[in-house]
């Protein structure tokens, strides 16, 4: 499983050539000014289920309060979709199976 992090809102100015890798139930936080993403690949979930994308402009994966507003929790089924934390830089992520 992996996202591939832009330089800016529209997914337009990737940060790197290669897609970054994340683990599954593994917090990542990559460096600043990169507010958007796309997934490149997803995780299988043993139970069959949607992986889902959590996403938080704080590092170490740590949800604010006003977490749909500032946060995202992405049902990932289209892995070309651009994803972006309305204007916010992606301080954390990580890819999670529902129960």
């Amino acid at each position: 499983m992996s996202v591939i992090l832009f330089k800016d809102t529209v997914c337009g100015h990737p940060t790197t050539n290669a897609p970054t890798p994340l683990a599954l139930n593994t917090c990542f936080n990559p460096v600043a000014g990169q507010p958007s993403f796309t997934v490149a690949t997803l995780p299988l979930c043993a139970n069959r289920a949607t992986p889902l994308l959590l996403v938080s402009p704080e590092q170490n994966c740590q949800f604010p309060k006003e977490t749909f507003v500032s946060s995202g929790v992405v049902a990932v089924k289209n892995t070309a979709a651009c994803h972006n934390l309305r204007g916010r830089e992606i301080g954390s992520m990580e890819f999670i199976c529902p129960l």
